[in-house]
């Protein structure tokens, strides 16, 4: 990749990073996971050279980010139904909450 592409593939992702992550938060509710997905989106981008003919990059980069985010929703759901659910149990940071509003 040229200096030109470069530059080209930067300023698209410049411009277009942060609405892919907010559309994959949309659907993932995890920061985390919304910034993995955006990465996930813009290497594929950057592979198959697919960001070069893009007519409408907003339009391409929310249908790619939300896709992207609903696989990701179907692989990890049911690990992250099972941590939800764990940490709905008290934990050590709760018992001192509940402490210090008992004391107060």
């Amino acid at each position: 990749m040229g200096s030109d592409d470069e530059a080209a593939f930067a300023g698209l992702m410049e411009r277009q990073w942060r609405f892919a992550c907010k559309v994959a938060w949309s659907v993932l509710r995890n920061v985390q996971d919304a910034e993995d997905a955006a990465q996930e989106v813009f290497l594929k981008l950057l592979r198959n050279k697919g960001w070069r003919d893009l007519r409408d990059e907003r339009a391409f980069i929310a249908r790619a980010a939300w896709r992207t985010a609903v696989d990701r929703l179907r692989q990890h759901g049911a690990a992250a139904l099972e941590q939800d659910v764990a940490a709905e149990e008290p934990g050590p940071e709760d018992a001192v909450v509940d402490a210090n509003w008992e004391r107060a």
